[in-house]
């Protein structure tokens, strides 16, 4: 382990515990910084760092929420998949499924929620 990962999880590792006490917020399982720790470790510190601020850049209102693991290196190429896992946070499947065929294209929207010809741009 090189002395930026070694460095990088003792300071990851310092805040963790000087925020212990105060009620979480994160929005993704596990935290932003496990999931730092997980990636430095797995990856290195330039790429795994690479991936913890892109976890980052995507806690903010909007940016999603939910189970987001490190992402598995993949055994044909010996590096990371880019494509993390896909967030399937919709429930009840009764909304859920009619919703996921409109937005792949393979349903159309009820008649009630079409927009009318004058309120389209």
């Amino acid at each position: 382990m090189s002395v930026g990962q070694q460095l990088s999880l003792k300071l990851i590792s310092c805040y963790q515990a000087a925020t212990a006490n105060r009620h979480r917020l994160c929005r993704f399982e596990p935290t932003c910084s496990t999931f730092a720790t997980e990636a430095i470790d797995e990856y290195g510190f330039w790429k795994g760092w690479g991936y913890a601020l892109r976890r980052l850049s995507r806690c903010r209102p909007g940016g999603g929420w939910g189970y987001d693991p490190v992402p598995l290196k993949d055994e044909r190429s010996n590096g990371p998949q880019l494509d993390g896992p896909q967030l399937d946070i919709c429930e009840p499947a009764d909304v859920c499924e009619p919703a996921n065929a409109i937005l792949a294209g393979d349903a159309a929207l009820p008649p009630e929620m079409e927009l009318e010809e004058s309120s389209r741009v």
